[in-house]
């Protein structure tokens, strides 16, 4: 112990320096790693600096020491201890360590423990018992153990950390570890941050590895990180940050892996609504003091995509899909979001499972957002929209808002339904009404059987209805499709023109109006014997051409009514009248044409005319029945004969009449007779 006097200010001296040391970088820790304090005006070479320029004073006080390193005349680093319990070799143990560290901006660091080992040689340094440390703007630490090991490049904790800063925050982790050479902080195990009770604003972090590298800026979490403030809440397998150049404030954020995160924003009619978002990589780039999003990517990747959903108060969501996703802030308030390949919206009830109710895919999206609500939304590229009974295809679609109408167009769009297909250059769907509208032009192919078959005859069974127009509507509410203006419709050979033509897909009705114009092309009859000489020809499949200014298809009673100056013109046969109905065969081959009201019939062979009150006409035999009160015939040269019914051949050009009367005589007759 002789000795000692000799060597102890020297050694004291440096192990006051290391304490400093260890307060110096513990400070660095609370101050950076756990919030934006502003970085300490001492740098790692600022020790050797204070000792060039620095005077020293060593107490002693009983059985402890009192050791300061002044400054200008200012005291900068003032270490105490209560007893110097040993000094053995190099080791040195000291009970009732504090260490206070002054800044220039008067602002001190204190670092305590019940007591402190030091070896001189290996700069080796244990802190044990309620180890604490405490700075300005509400900085606290405590642990129960720190060390300093690795020729003094790293400093441990050997115990759990408990901290609290800014008055505001406060947390724990299981281990803390410092490498003073390259300025980097990690804090380990089960590390959280909270807000302290009644903050105005909650939040709370937890990750199993926390580290800051200093030189870069750079905060870095890592493993089940979940960062929760009031409503909003983020999950990743790692979380970066960058800090500003002052390191004020937070210019960038990344996170990788497992992303998952919401945002709770504000409606505009005092609702919320909720913006949530999945993906591989997430980066934000902020502005502003507080820090508010400027400008944030979502990557996806070969494992899933990109995703960017808004959930409103009733519980509908409506999803963005992607393979990159790009949005845009304004004051913090996301505006605008675009979709890179890949593309796919979805709209659906948030139940599990989902309800989907629509759904559209494309290459790119622009989606804009107003008070957390989506807004209008165009979709571009190779387009596809799936809703309830309807799928639709174009280059490109167009919303106003979610509860407007769908637009979709291309060259051409097309609408498909299970009943046919619709396409135009511009198709717009209405999920409200679940009515399409299309035009300029509308085209359409109905298929068989779906209830709005527009031609009969058995030429065309099985063909699908192709039917053109100016303008189309289909709708399922009303269970009906609609083309007006130059409506041309047909069948195989048979067609149908009229300015609007309205197929009832529940009734199985077809009501085509102005202008109507059918031409129907029956089958080929069988052979039949001709003659004595039994050879077998066939009559000729001549059309029927049917004029009238409405028509209406009842395809369950399989019946065809045109009205209002009806013309129906099968070869040389004509047949006039106010009237006409064609009744069809369960083959759907004519079976009868019915002539109601003024009807008239002219053969274009013999030039013979008949008119009366009705008539019936059967293609099969070729044979007109005509009744009325009288019916009249005129024969090609001038002749007349009238009764109350003639049967017309169109064969033979003759005809048999009962009750006829010849023209000129004044003696009628009944029985059979030709002209």
């Amino acid at each position: 112990m002789a000795k000692a006097p000799r060597e102890l200010p020297i050694r004291l001296i440096r192990k006051a320096l290391l304490v400093a040391l260890v307060g110096f970088l513990i400070s660095v820790v609370a101050l950076y790693l756990l919030g934006r304090m502003g970085r300490p005006e001492t740098a790692r070479s600022t020790t050797g600096g204070l000792l060039d320029k620095a005077d020293t004073q060593l107490q002693f006080s009983g059985e402890g020491f009192d050791y300061e390193v002044s400054r200008g005349g200012r005291k900068v680093i003032h270490v105490k201890a209560e007893r110097v319990l040993s000094m053995k070799d190099d080791d040195y143990e000291l009970q009732g360590v504090e260490l206070v560290m002054t800044r220039q901006d008067e602002g001190e660091y204190s670092l305590a423990s019940d007591s402190a080992f030091y070896n001189l040689e290996t700069q080796a340094a244990s802190f044990r018992g309620n180890v604490r440390f405490s700075g300005p703007q509400g900085v606290y630490l405590t642990a129960d153990g720190l060390e300093l090991v690795d020729d003094g490049t790293l400093i441990v904790s050997s115990s759990p950390v408990r901290f609290r800063f800014l008055d505001r925050f406060h947390g724990r982790a299981d281990r803390l570890r410092i490498t003073p050479g390259r300025n980097i902080f990690i804090l380990a195990g089960h590390v959280k941050v909270d807000t302290l009770q009644g903050d105005a604003s909650p939040m709370s972090l937890h990750c199993r590895r926390f580290a800051f590298d200093r030189d870069r800026r750079l905060l870095r979490a890592e493993g089940g990180v979940r960062l929760l403030r009031g409503d909003d809440y983020l999950r990743a397998r790692r979380l970066s940050v960058t800090l500003s150049q002052d390191e004020k404030r937070i210019d960038f954020i990344q996170a990788r892996w497992d992303i998952f995160g919401g945002v709770r924003q504000p409606a505009g009619d005092g609702s919320t609504s909720i913006v949530t978002f999945e993906s591989r990589e997430l980066s934000v780039t902020l502005e502003g003091d507080p820090e508010v999003p400027k400008k944030g990517e979502l990557s996806g990747g070969p494992y899933g995509p990109a995703v960017l959903s808004v959930k409103d108060a009733s519980g509908l969501r409506r999803r963005i899909k992607a393979d990159y996703l790009v949005g845009d802030f304004v004051d913090g308030d996301l505006r605008q979001a675009q979709g890179l390949d890949n593309v796919v919206m979805d709209e659906f009830l948030d139940l599990e499972p989902e309800v989907i109710l629509r759904s559209a895919c494309g290459d790119t999206a622009v989606a804009n957002f107003s008070n957390g609500q989506l807004g209008s939304f165009r979709l571009e590229g190779d387009v596809e929209l799936h809703g309830d009974a309807l799928q639709a295809t174009g280059s490109q679609l167009d919303m106003a808002d979610p509860e407007s109408e769908v637009a979709l167009t291309g060259t051409p769009a097309w609408a498909i339904r299970e009943q046919g297909e619709l396409r135009a250059p511009r198709i717009v769907y209405d999920s409200q009404t679940q009515e399409v509208r299309a035009g300029s032009p509308a085209k359409a192919i109905l298929f068989q059987g779906s209830g709005s078959g527009v031609a009969p005859g058995g030429s065309t069974t099985g063909e699908p209805i192709r039917i053109e127009g100016s303008e189309a509507i289909w709708s399922d509410v009303a269970g009906t499709v609609s083309f007006s203006r130059d409506v041309r419709a047909w069948q195989g050979e048979n067609f149908l023109l009229s300015d609007k033509l309205t197929g009832e897909l529940t009734t199985s009705r077809l009501i085509a109006s102005g202008g109507v114009k059918t031409v129907w092309r029956p089958a080929e009859t069988d052979g039949t014997e001709d003659g004595e000489d039994g050879l077998t020809s066939k009559l000729p499949a001549e059309p029927l051409e049917v004029t009238a200014n409405d028509l209406v298809y009842d395809q369950t009673a399989r019946v065809l009514t045109y009205s209002g100056e009806a013309r129906a013109v099968q070869a040389k046969k004509i047949m006039l009248c106010q009237d006409i109905q064609v009744h069809l065969s369960e083959e759907d081959e004519f079976d009868e044409i019915i002539c109601v009201e003024s009807a008239r019939l002219e053969d274009g062979e013999t030039g013979h005319v008949v008119t009366g009150d009705r008539m019936v006409y059967r293609p099969d035999d070729e044979r007109a029945t005509v009744t009325g009160n009288p019916v009249v015939m005129i024969d090609g040269k001038g002749g007349r004969i009238q009764g109350q019914e003639l049967i017309y051949d169109f064969v033979s050009g003759t005809a048999r009449v009962r009750s006829e009367k010849l023209a000129g005589a004044g003696e009628s007759s009944d029985g059979d007779g030709e002209p």
